[in-house]
């Protein structure tokens, strides 16, 4: 759409010019119409910034204050939970549904597979890689004592040793949503390994960093060695989530495996969703 506009204005540039040489005022003339032409192709160009560049200024916020040389390893997910209204659909409508879903995705080496137990019925879709893992899941609860239990979609893509494209598998997911017309709430999980266990002096210096270069606003920390995290809102950053009366997108984690001997550093939006 923007293409066509520019070449619309480019053409009724060319027929006033011709209209103005007739007329013997193209110079002083010309020179106002062509300020006006600027102003209204800014103006074109802030219109569609506001309609689709928040992604883009999200993914280059986020992106840019997480600091990937100092990790040894690198992995990012996206993931969602959505509430289905439908409780009549069939085993084979769920599959059909995880299979439309997987090829959005772009998978094709998929396993579906359907268990259950007394409480729920649950038909997965995963497919494995060396790149990542995307699993998702049509979760059913079972009726209890004639009471309808509820019904749930999970879809989650894991990335190994890249990051940058998680942002695109979001936008797939936002997608599907407004397709199936779901509401769920996305986060994002940004994770850098460092060997060892961190000091606490390190680990404050990594999180300040983030903050610092993001221009976050703390709205709520716990700093200590059993539980770190940091909750904190920037307005660069679309979406968030309420907690109490304070608006929340980011959050900082940070935690220490004693069985691998690794420090795991998250950067998430809006919340993490890692037991960590």
């Amino acid at each position: 759409m923007l293409k066509d506009t520019f070449f619309y204005i480019c053409f009724r540039i060319k027929d006033k010019w011709n209209e103005m040489k007739k007329s013997g005022k193209h110079h002083y003339i010309f020179q106002k119409f062509t300020l006006w032409v600027v102003a209204v192709l800014w103006a074109i160009v802030a219109l569609n910034v506001l309609a689709g560049g928040w992604k883009v200024v999200e993914e280059e916020v986020i992106l840019s204050a997480f600091n990937t040389d100092v990790y040894s390893g690198l992995t990012a997910d996206v993931s969602t939970v959505a509430k289905v209204e439908n409780m009549g659909l069939t085993t084979q409508a769920k599959k059909i549904i995880l299979e439309n879903i997987a090829k959005k995705i772009g998978l094709e080496n998929y396993n579906i597979e359907q268990t259950q137990d007394d409480r729920t019925e649950t038909v997965s879709l995963t497919q494995e890689s060396v790149n990542g893992n995307v699993n998702c899941k049509f979760v059913s609860e079972k009726a209890v004592e004639g009471v309808s239990g509820n019904q749930y979609i999970f879809m989650e893509i894991m990335l190994n040793n890249s990051i940058n494209s998680v942002f695109a598998y979001e936008e797939i997911i936002e997608s599907i949503l407004s397709d199936m017309k779901l509401d769920g709430d996305i986060t994002v999980n940004l994770r850098g390994d460092i060997d060892g266990n961190i000091n606490m002096e390190l680990r404050d210096a990594l999180a300040n960093q983030m903050i610092e270069k993001i221009g976050a606003k703390i709205v709520a920390e716990n700093r200590t060695e059993d539980l770190y995290t940091i909750y904190a809102y920037d307005s660069q950053i679309k979406d968030y989530i309420k907690i109490g009366s304070d608006k929340v997108n980011l959050n900082i984690s940070i935690s220490y495996d004693e069985i691998k001997n690794v420090t795991s550093v998250y950067f998430s939006t809006p919340i993490n969703n890692h037991d960590y």
